[in-house]
Protein backbone atom coordinates (compact mmCIF):
# COMPACT_ATOMS: atom_id res chain seq x y z
CA UNK A 1 0.00 0.00 0.00
CA UNK A 2 2.56 2.31 1.45
CA UNK A 3 4.26 1.74 -2.25
CA UNK A 4 1.39 2.81 -4.22
CA UNK A 5 0.76 5.77 -2.21
CA UNK A 6 2.89 8.13 -4.41
CA UNK A 7 1.43 6.41 -7.86
CA UNK A 8 -2.41 7.14 -6.39
CA UNK A 9 -0.90 11.27 -5.34
CA UNK A 10 0.68 11.51 -8.64
CA UNK A 11 -2.57 10.38 -10.81
CA UNK A 12 -5.20 12.67 -8.52
CA UNK A 13 -2.24 15.69 -9.25
CA UNK A 14 -2.43 15.47 -12.95
CA UNK A 15 -6.46 14.89 -12.34
CA UNK A 16 -6.76 18.26 -10.63
CA UNK A 17 -4.29 19.73 -12.76
CA UNK A 18 -6.61 18.59 -16.01
CA UNK A 19 -9.70 19.74 -14.55
CA UNK A 20 -8.20 22.83 -13.50
CA UNK A 21 -7.31 23.70 -17.18
CA UNK A 22 -9.85 22.75 -18.70
CA UNK A 23 -12.05 24.90 -16.57
CA UNK A 24 -10.47 27.99 -17.39
CA UNK A 25 -10.47 27.05 -21.07
CA UNK A 26 -11.95 30.06 -23.10
CA UNK A 27 -11.41 29.18 -26.97
CA UNK A 28 -9.37 26.99 -29.26
CA UNK A 29 -7.82 28.30 -32.25
CA UNK A 30 -9.80 27.42 -35.58
CA UNK A 31 -6.96 29.44 -38.02
CA UNK A 32 -4.53 32.31 -38.09
CA UNK A 33 -2.86 34.27 -40.52
CA UNK A 34 0.02 37.03 -39.65
CA UNK A 35 2.28 37.12 -36.82
CA UNK A 36 -0.14 36.07 -33.43
CA UNK A 37 1.58 35.92 -30.69
CA UNK A 38 0.79 33.86 -26.69
CA UNK A 39 1.51 35.07 -23.40
CA UNK A 40 0.80 32.22 -20.98
CA UNK A 41 -0.22 33.25 -17.46
CA UNK A 42 2.60 34.12 -14.75
CA UNK A 43 5.07 34.37 -18.06
CA UNK A 44 7.14 37.08 -19.19
CA UNK A 45 7.40 35.50 -22.73
CA UNK A 46 5.69 35.83 -25.80
CA UNK A 47 5.34 32.26 -28.37
CA UNK A 48 3.55 31.78 -31.80
CA UNK A 49 0.47 31.11 -31.90
CA UNK A 50 -1.25 27.96 -33.73
CA UNK A 51 -3.80 26.14 -35.30
CA UNK A 52 -5.32 23.72 -32.55
CA UNK A 53 -4.27 25.82 -29.62
CA UNK A 54 -6.12 26.00 -26.45
CA UNK A 55 -6.56 29.63 -24.83
CA UNK A 56 -7.74 30.07 -20.75
CA UNK A 57 -8.91 32.99 -19.44
CA UNK A 58 -5.54 34.71 -17.65
CA UNK A 59 -3.71 34.43 -21.18
CA UNK A 60 -2.98 37.19 -23.49
CA UNK A 61 -2.94 37.40 -27.69
CA UNK A 62 -1.25 39.81 -29.81
CA UNK A 63 -2.10 40.37 -33.05
CA UNK A 64 0.18 42.02 -35.87
CA UNK A 65 -0.77 44.14 -38.39
CA UNK A 66 -3.02 42.53 -41.72
CA UNK A 67 -3.27 39.26 -38.94
CA UNK A 68 -6.56 37.35 -38.59
CA UNK A 69 -7.56 34.97 -35.80
CA UNK A 70 -10.26 32.59 -35.34
CA UNK A 71 -11.65 31.13 -32.58
CA UNK A 72 -14.40 28.78 -31.23
CA UNK A 73 -16.03 29.50 -27.94
CA UNK A 74 -14.88 26.49 -25.69
CA UNK A 75 -17.93 27.03 -23.27
CA UNK A 76 -20.48 27.59 -25.95
CA UNK A 77 -19.16 26.14 -29.82
CA UNK A 78 -19.65 30.01 -30.93
CA UNK A 79 -17.19 31.40 -33.34
CA UNK A 80 -15.17 34.69 -32.61
CA UNK A 81 -12.73 36.21 -35.04
CA UNK A 82 -10.26 39.15 -34.68
CA UNK A 83 -9.17 40.95 -37.20
CA UNK A 84 -7.74 44.36 -35.50
CA UNK A 85 -4.36 44.56 -34.51
CA UNK A 86 -3.40 44.75 -30.75
CA UNK A 87 -3.10 43.04 -27.29
CA UNK A 88 -5.90 41.23 -25.74
CA UNK A 89 -6.77 39.35 -22.31
CA UNK A 90 -8.75 36.36 -23.40
CA UNK A 91 -10.69 37.14 -20.41
CA UNK A 92 -12.20 39.98 -22.62
CA UNK A 93 -12.29 38.62 -25.77
CA UNK A 94 -14.61 35.79 -24.14
CA UNK A 95 -17.19 39.14 -23.25
CA UNK A 96 -17.93 39.61 -26.79
CA UNK A 97 -19.38 35.52 -26.77
CA UNK A 98 -23.36 35.88 -25.82
CA UNK A 99 -23.49 34.64 -22.70
CA UNK A 100 -26.33 31.46 -24.49
CA UNK A 101 -25.14 28.41 -22.91
CA UNK A 102 -26.75 26.29 -26.11
CA UNK A 103 -25.37 27.38 -29.25
CA UNK A 104 -27.37 25.72 -32.33
CA UNK A 105 -24.34 26.25 -34.43
CA UNK A 106 -21.81 24.22 -32.08
CA UNK A 107 -22.11 20.50 -33.51
CA UNK A 108 -21.10 22.28 -37.00
CA UNK A 109 -18.91 24.79 -35.73
CA UNK A 110 -17.07 21.28 -33.67
CA UNK A 111 -16.65 19.89 -37.58
CA UNK A 112 -15.24 22.77 -38.75
CA UNK A 113 -12.67 22.80 -36.06
CA UNK A 114 -11.87 19.32 -36.49
CA UNK A 115 -11.33 19.72 -40.26
CA UNK A 116 -9.25 23.04 -39.65
CA UNK A 117 -6.80 21.51 -36.84
CA UNK A 118 -6.75 18.19 -38.97
CA UNK A 119 -5.24 19.20 -42.45
CA UNK A 120 -1.86 18.65 -42.46
CA UNK A 121 0.63 21.06 -44.49
CA UNK A 122 1.85 19.16 -47.67
CA UNK A 123 5.17 19.50 -49.91
CA UNK A 124 3.45 20.68 -53.28
CA UNK A 125 6.42 18.74 -54.82
CA UNK A 126 6.90 15.46 -52.59
CA UNK A 127 4.04 13.85 -54.87
CA UNK A 128 2.98 15.86 -57.94
CA UNK A 129 -0.07 13.75 -59.37
CA UNK A 130 -1.47 13.62 -55.27
CA UNK A 131 -1.26 17.33 -55.43
CA UNK A 132 -2.90 17.79 -58.91
CA UNK A 133 -5.76 16.00 -56.93
CA UNK A 134 -5.70 18.06 -53.25
CA UNK A 135 -5.06 21.52 -55.18
CA UNK A 136 -7.65 21.44 -57.93
CA UNK A 137 -4.88 21.23 -61.03
CA UNK A 138 -7.16 21.14 -64.00
CA UNK A 139 -6.34 17.91 -66.40
CA UNK A 140 -6.50 19.99 -69.61
CA UNK A 141 -7.95 17.01 -71.31
CA UNK A 142 -11.01 17.44 -69.54
CA UNK A 143 -11.61 20.92 -71.75
CA UNK A 144 -11.62 19.29 -74.78
CA UNK A 145 -13.20 15.81 -73.70
CA UNK A 146 -16.27 13.97 -75.04
CA UNK A 147 -18.89 15.67 -71.95
CA UNK A 148 -19.35 18.77 -70.52
CA UNK A 149 -17.79 18.91 -67.14
CA UNK A 150 -21.53 20.31 -64.46
CA UNK A 151 -20.41 21.63 -61.16
CA UNK A 152 -23.00 19.55 -59.19
CA UNK A 153 -23.29 16.01 -57.74
CA UNK A 154 -25.71 13.69 -58.74
CA UNK A 155 -28.21 14.97 -56.62
CA UNK A 156 -28.65 17.75 -54.87
CA UNK A 157 -31.03 19.75 -52.57
CA UNK A 158 -31.24 23.95 -52.63
CA UNK A 159 -33.08 26.13 -50.07
CA UNK A 160 -33.36 28.94 -52.80
CA UNK A 161 -34.93 28.79 -55.32
CA UNK A 162 -32.54 31.07 -58.20
CA UNK A 163 -29.96 28.42 -57.87
CA UNK A 164 -26.83 29.07 -60.41
CA UNK A 165 -25.68 25.76 -62.64
CA UNK A 166 -22.05 26.15 -63.42
CA UNK A 167 -20.08 24.07 -65.91
CA UNK A 168 -16.23 23.91 -67.45
CA UNK A 169 -15.83 25.41 -71.14
CA UNK A 170 -15.52 22.77 -73.52
CA UNK A 171 -13.27 23.87 -76.60
CA UNK A 172 -15.67 21.80 -78.60
CA UNK A 173 -19.09 24.25 -78.09
CA UNK A 174 -20.08 26.99 -79.85
CA UNK A 175 -22.47 28.07 -77.07
CA UNK A 176 -24.37 26.14 -74.65
CA UNK A 177 -27.92 24.70 -74.28
CA UNK A 178 -29.13 24.11 -70.62
CA UNK A 179 -32.55 22.05 -70.68
CA UNK A 180 -34.56 20.90 -67.75
CA UNK A 181 -36.53 18.01 -67.25
CA UNK A 182 -38.92 16.39 -65.08
CA UNK A 183 -39.00 13.23 -63.80
CA UNK A 184 -40.37 11.39 -66.51
CA UNK A 185 -37.99 12.44 -68.99
CA UNK A 186 -40.13 15.82 -70.70
CA UNK A 187 -38.41 19.28 -71.35
CA UNK A 188 -40.10 21.59 -69.04
CA UNK A 189 -37.34 24.82 -69.76
CA UNK A 190 -34.93 25.28 -72.24
CA UNK A 191 -32.22 28.11 -72.21
CA UNK A 192 -29.25 29.21 -74.20
CA UNK A 193 -25.93 30.92 -73.67
CA UNK A 194 -22.63 31.38 -74.55
CA UNK A 195 -21.34 31.65 -70.65
CA UNK A 196 -20.19 28.59 -68.61
CA UNK A 197 -23.23 29.16 -66.12
CA UNK A 198 -26.75 30.10 -65.74
CA UNK A 199 -29.51 30.96 -63.23
CA UNK A 200 -32.90 29.08 -63.30
CA UNK A 201 -36.06 30.01 -60.89
CA UNK A 202 -36.64 26.69 -58.87
CA UNK A 203 -39.79 28.82 -58.18
CA UNK A 204 -41.12 29.76 -61.38
CA UNK A 205 -41.06 26.11 -63.42
CA UNK A 206 -44.39 24.03 -63.98
CA UNK A 207 -44.11 21.12 -62.12
CA UNK A 208 -46.97 20.11 -63.76
CA UNK A 209 -48.02 16.53 -61.66
CA UNK A 210 -45.02 16.71 -60.09
CA UNK A 211 -45.63 20.06 -58.35
CA UNK A 212 -45.58 18.38 -54.17
CA UNK A 213 -42.09 16.88 -55.65
CA UNK A 214 -40.29 19.45 -57.09
CA UNK A 215 -36.98 17.20 -58.66
CA UNK A 216 -36.04 18.48 -62.21
CA UNK A 217 -33.17 16.95 -63.91
CA UNK A 218 -30.62 19.58 -65.38
CA UNK A 219 -28.42 18.38 -68.57
CA UNK A 220 -25.72 20.71 -70.32
CA UNK A 221 -24.80 20.26 -73.76
CA UNK A 222 -22.89 22.11 -76.96
CA UNK A 223 -25.23 24.29 -78.97
CA UNK A 224 -23.41 22.96 -82.27
CA UNK A 225 -23.12 19.19 -81.26
CA UNK A 226 -25.82 17.47 -79.19
CA UNK A 227 -23.40 14.84 -78.76
CA UNK A 228 -21.36 16.95 -76.39
CA UNK A 229 -23.79 17.25 -73.22
CA UNK A 230 -23.09 16.70 -69.49
CA UNK A 231 -23.89 13.87 -66.94
CA UNK A 232 -27.56 14.29 -65.60
CA UNK A 233 -27.58 16.85 -62.26
CA UNK A 234 -30.91 15.94 -60.24
CA UNK A 235 -32.03 19.65 -58.24
CA UNK A 236 -34.67 19.12 -55.31
CA UNK A 237 -36.14 22.55 -54.35
CA UNK A 238 -36.39 21.88 -51.04
CA UNK A 239 -39.43 24.17 -49.63
CA UNK A 240 -39.09 22.86 -45.58
CA UNK A 241 -40.31 24.93 -43.31
CA UNK A 242 -38.01 23.04 -40.67
CA UNK A 243 -35.26 23.52 -42.44
CA UNK A 244 -35.64 26.88 -43.04
CA UNK A 245 -36.01 27.44 -39.35
CA UNK A 246 -32.97 25.85 -38.53
CA UNK A 247 -31.04 28.32 -40.86
CA UNK A 248 -32.83 31.14 -39.55
CA UNK A 249 -31.61 30.16 -36.16
CA UNK A 250 -28.21 29.19 -37.24
CA UNK A 251 -27.47 32.27 -38.78
CA UNK A 252 -29.01 34.83 -36.11
CA UNK A 253 -26.13 33.24 -33.73
CA UNK A 254 -23.85 35.72 -36.67
CA UNK A 255 -24.10 39.28 -35.99
CA UNK A 256 -22.19 40.01 -38.37
CA UNK A 257 -20.89 38.41 -42.37
CA UNK A 258 -17.90 36.09 -41.16
CA UNK A 259 -15.62 33.79 -43.14
CA UNK A 260 -15.73 31.17 -40.55
CA UNK A 261 -19.70 32.05 -39.95
CA UNK A 262 -20.02 30.94 -43.75
CA UNK A 263 -17.42 27.43 -43.40
CA UNK A 264 -19.82 27.12 -40.62
CA UNK A 265 -22.92 26.91 -42.55
CA UNK A 266 -21.06 25.42 -45.42
CA UNK A 267 -20.77 22.10 -43.11
CA UNK A 268 -24.72 22.70 -42.32
CA UNK A 269 -25.61 22.96 -46.02
CA UNK A 270 -23.08 19.56 -46.84
CA UNK A 271 -24.67 17.65 -43.71
CA UNK A 272 -28.47 18.23 -45.47
CA UNK A 273 -27.21 17.44 -48.85
CA UNK A 274 -26.91 20.95 -50.36
CA UNK A 275 -23.91 20.96 -52.51
CA UNK A 276 -23.95 23.74 -54.02
CA UNK A 277 -25.36 26.00 -51.27
CA UNK A 278 -22.30 24.63 -49.60
CA UNK A 279 -19.72 25.18 -52.62
CA UNK A 280 -21.60 29.16 -52.46
CA UNK A 281 -20.71 29.05 -48.45
CA UNK A 282 -16.62 28.27 -49.24
CA UNK A 283 -16.32 30.65 -51.82
CA UNK A 284 -17.81 33.69 -49.72
CA UNK A 285 -15.37 32.64 -46.94
CA UNK A 286 -12.54 32.71 -49.21
CA UNK A 287 -13.70 36.29 -50.75
CA UNK A 288 -13.59 37.70 -47.28
CA UNK A 289 -10.20 35.59 -45.94
CA UNK A 290 -8.43 35.20 -49.51
CA UNK A 291 -5.22 34.85 -47.74
CA UNK A 292 -6.29 32.04 -45.73
CA UNK A 293 -4.40 28.98 -46.90
CA UNK A 294 -6.44 26.78 -43.94
CA UNK A 295 -9.90 27.94 -45.46
CA UNK A 296 -8.84 27.12 -49.10
CA UNK A 297 -7.71 23.70 -47.87
CA UNK A 298 -10.84 22.88 -46.45
CA UNK A 299 -12.66 23.51 -49.78
CA UNK A 300 -10.12 21.46 -51.69
CA UNK A 301 -10.85 18.78 -49.48
CA UNK A 302 -14.84 19.23 -49.73
CA UNK A 303 -14.26 19.18 -53.73
CA UNK A 304 -11.89 15.90 -53.79
CA UNK A 305 -14.47 14.23 -51.50
CA UNK A 306 -16.95 14.82 -54.21
CA UNK A 307 -14.80 14.09 -57.05
CA UNK A 308 -14.84 17.89 -58.32
CA UNK A 309 -11.07 19.20 -57.29
CA UNK A 310 -10.66 20.50 -60.76
CA UNK A 311 -13.45 22.98 -60.10
CA UNK A 312 -11.14 24.96 -57.79
CA UNK A 313 -9.21 27.39 -59.83
CA UNK A 314 -12.13 28.02 -62.37
CA UNK A 315 -14.77 28.43 -58.99
CA UNK A 316 -13.48 30.88 -56.35
CA UNK A 317 -11.21 33.69 -55.88
CA UNK A 318 -7.63 32.17 -55.13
Amino acid sequence: MRKSLPIILTTLMLFVTFITNAQGELFKVMATKGIIVLKKAASAEWKPLFTGTRLHKEEQIKVSEKGYLGLIHAPTGKTLEVKTPGTYNISDLATKVTSNKVSFSEKYSKYVYAELTSAEAEDPNANHKKNMKVTGSVDRGLLNSDFIRVFATGNSDVLNSNTTIRWMKNAGAEGYVVEVFNMVDEVIQKNETVDTSITIDLAKINYGEFADDKRVIIKVSAKNNKKLISHSKTIVFNESKELATELANLEGEFSEESSLGYLIKASFYEQKNMFLEAANCYEKAIILEPNSEKYKSMFRNFLVKYELPEFYPYYTVD
